[in-house]
């Protein structure tokens, strides 16, 4: 055994470990023992509060991971995870694993160990512990869906279930793989910052994203409530399985799977129109657009701040038009064709976009790259501008 000291470096959230002596070449594990506080800011591991109830949650994107445990917080360095919980025995706890083992502990408590997870970047980790309460299973195949709650929320769950299971059916299919996780929890969070959150296998949503009242839901709280759920679980392959090398590659995640969602629930739900309720979306991220303080789709990321900065309308709704015109220009079998050899190519490891255009222009048999990259790396858009004039005695559009 090597002891080692720890300097804490606030400014750039890293800890350096000086070690006493050299060690030599060969595996070395490094054994750490770290204490830290439940957060209150909705960030790393932080408490709730829910009709009198304590409720832990995790928010680990996009680097927060380091404030609930010591870890290489990128998301290219993958690791598989085990994990063990101690909480008082009432409680309910939930991770990205099934649970292995329960074992009695003192004072009331219990000792929750889960399975090792497969090979996962540190943000997709999850962790949920209190009074939460689940709903009867439905089935996708293999693969068995509960919507996790706070108690008296059961009957808002029959939406959230049916979405889900016919979402996934359809990603599966269009994938040509199956769900690769072992289990799918779907979590309503009473408090919740983002939207939803696509943890790996223990996916974590806003309550009202997630519990809808079937006597009082409209359709807009529908469709909004499915394309989210659409959009996570799209993740469960483009994100989690393959994850982008680095933040400068956000868009890949997110574009992808804004636009996965309109087309998979617009498949299920053709009758909604969901590419119509796309044009107003696009139409929101070009105002963005047209401002100087706009960015490209692809930027670049130096620190954790510019990374979280990322999460806008530029990101998600400019980058899913770009993916639609991709997916139009070299024709939907040719760009499924693509993307299954990428997500094949890359599964349970890291990629960038070039591999994605690899992919592509070998599934079409030409360039990609030249074609998409100035939409990547240009901020703002093409203005067409049309006039109406009079040529040889004919109206004319110049």
């Amino acid at each position: 055994n090597v002891p080692a000291r720890a300097e804490v470096r606030p400014a750039n959230e890293t800890i350096s470990l000086s070690l006493a002596r050299p060690v030599g070449p060969g595996s070395v594990t490094l054994h750490i023992a770290f204490a830290g506080k439940l957060r209150d800011n909705l960030r790393g591991l932080y408490g709730a509060t829910s009709q009198g109830q304590r409720y832990a949650f995790t928010q680990l994107e996009a680097a927060d991971a380091r404030r609930f445990f010591p870890c290489f917080d990128e998301p290219a360095m993958k690791a598989r995870f085990r994990i063990a919980v101690t909480t008082r025995d009432s409680a309910t706890v939930l991770s990205n694993a099934p649970i292995q083992r329960q074992e009695q502990a003192d004072g009331g408590r219990k000792t929750v160990h889960f399975e090792e997870t497969p090979p996962l970047s540190t943000y997709l980790v999850a962790l949920a512990v209190g009074a939460l309460e689940a709903s009867s299973p439905t089935k996708c195949g293999k693969t068995e869906i509960r919507v996790w709650h706070v108690p008296g929320k059961g009957a808002l769950t029959g939406f959230s279930l049916e979405a889900a299971r016919e979402c996934l059916a359809r990603l599966e299919k269009w994938f040509g793989l199956p769900y690769p996780y072992a289990k799918l929890d779907l979590v309503a969070v009473p408090d919740f910052e983002a939207g939803a959150m696509e943890n790996a296998g223990a996916v974590f949503f806003r309550e009202n994203l997630l519990l809808l009242d079937p006597k009082a839901a409209t359709l807009a709280e529908q469709k909004r409530a499915a394309e989210v759920i659409c959009h996570e679980l799209a993740h469960m392959w483009y994100g989690d399985l393959v994850t982008m090398a680095w933040w400068d590659d956000l868009w890949l995640n997110e574009s992808f799977a804004t636009w996965m969602a309109f087309e998979i629930v617009d498949d299920w739900k053709p009758q909604w129109k969901m590419w119509q309720d796309f044009q107003h979306h696009r139409a929101a991220a070009l105002h963005l657009d047209a401002l100087a303080s706009t960015h490209p789709i692809h930027c670049e990321v130096r620190t954790p701040n510019d990374a979280t900065e990322n999460f806008d309308l530029i990101t998600y709704e400019k980058g899913a038009s770009v993916v639609r015109m991709l997916e139009r220009y070299i024709g939907p079998k040719t760009f499924q064709k693509g993307v299954r050899a990428y997500i094949r190519r890359h599964r349970e490891s890291n990629a960038t976009a070039a591999d994605l255009w690899r992919a592509l222009a070998e599934a079409a048999g030409e360039p990609v790259d030249p074609v998409v990259r100035p939409w990547i790396e240009q901020e703002g858009f093409p203005v067409v501008s049309l006039r109406r004039g009079r040529r040889d005695g004919r109206s004319v559009l110049a």
